[in-house]
């Protein structure tokens, strides 16, 4: 399998990068990658060719993106054909998709009206009113250049290399454990070439985010406690200590807002959507509210 580390290292993910307002920014992708030599092939050679997705318009390497997760997935699935495989149907919308389009058409509309008193009717159950009706329409464009909603949105992964359940696919590269340590900030001393591939991604974050800033930044996934990657992430570059939040006698995550040549950021710092003990739709709801009492001022 060709694995160009560098390329993987610089590619950020899908969606309008430089104009999202909303940020959703995970710790690591799903581990159900099946067809991986066929992600990473998209990634490497496919997405990102137009300098126009290149976020110095002057170097690749310097962070490059797709305009369309949509697109994206047909390029994955005509290389699949191409190999002889078909995907399985995933079997409904994904989290990363359900959760973040009800935060977004919440707190656009909030923001507009400048009250929080429809934000509840963004998180219910999805039926026949204009509510559902507008949820599933974003399902298909929120990670795309021009939506239908005035907020845009961007989805990336803090660690650069997509997963697969099973064996580690990147031995050749370098060892699991090394990888896990220095991209989850483990005890043990950091195997000195893969920091430097951290450090880089988020050389590569930081310019983003200077460059083109987000209304939100909603990080997910995997959250153990406060010193974790991405408090260290905003606490070096922004000057930003993320606090504690609460849902009822619970610590969900950290919060927090920083300004940068005049623009207000939220950073929430939370776990994943739903699976393996991540947040509730319910919960998501009230860190809407949570995001809205720092934005609406």
């Amino acid at each position: 399998m060709d694995i160009n580390i560098n390329t993987l290292n610089s590619f950020l993910g899908y969606g309008d990068f430089r104009n999202a307002d909303m940020l959703v920014w995970s710790k690591h992708e799903g581990a159900n990658n099946d067809f991986l030599k066929q992600e990473l092939d998209a990634r490497i050679r496919h997405f990102g060719k137009n300098e126009e997705y290149w976020l110095d318009k002057t170097n690749r390497l310097n962070g490059y993106w797709h305009s369309s997760a949509e697109e994206a997935g047909e390029i994955k699935r005509s290389l699949m054909a191409d190999a002889g495989l078909q995907q399985m149907d995933g079997g409904g919308v994904p989290f990363v998709v359900n959760y973040p389009s009800r935060i977004l058409l919440a707190l656009e509309e909030a923001l507009e009206k400048k009250s929080n008193r429809n934000i509840d009717q963004w998180f219910n159950s999805l039926g026949t009113d204009r509510y559902s009706a507008k949820i599933q329409h974003t399902f298909g464009e929120i990670y795309e250049y021009n939506p239908s909603s005035n907020w845009k949105a961007a989805l990336s992964h803090y660690q650069p290399l997509p997963r697969r359940n099973g064996t580690w696919p990147y031995a050749d590269l370098f060892n699991h454990k090394d990888y896990a340590n220095v991209f989850g900030l483990g005890e043990l001393p950091e195997n000195q070439a893969i920091a430097a591939i951290r450090d880089r991604r988020e050389e590569i974050f930081a310019d983003l985010l200077k460059r083109y800033p987000k209304k939100l930044i909603f990080c997910t996934g995997n959250y153990t406690g406060y010193q974790d990657s991405f408090y260290n992430f905003f606490k070096r570059e922004f000057d930003l200590t993320l606090k504690p939040f609460r849902i009822g006698r619970q610590v969900k995550g950290l919060s927090g807002v920083f300004t940068y040549e005049g623009n207000k950021t939220v950073v929430i710092n939370t776990q994943g959507f739903a699976f393996g003990g991540g947040l509730a739709l319910d919960e998501v709801r009230l860190i809407t509210r949570l995001i809205y009492s720092y934005l609406k001022d």
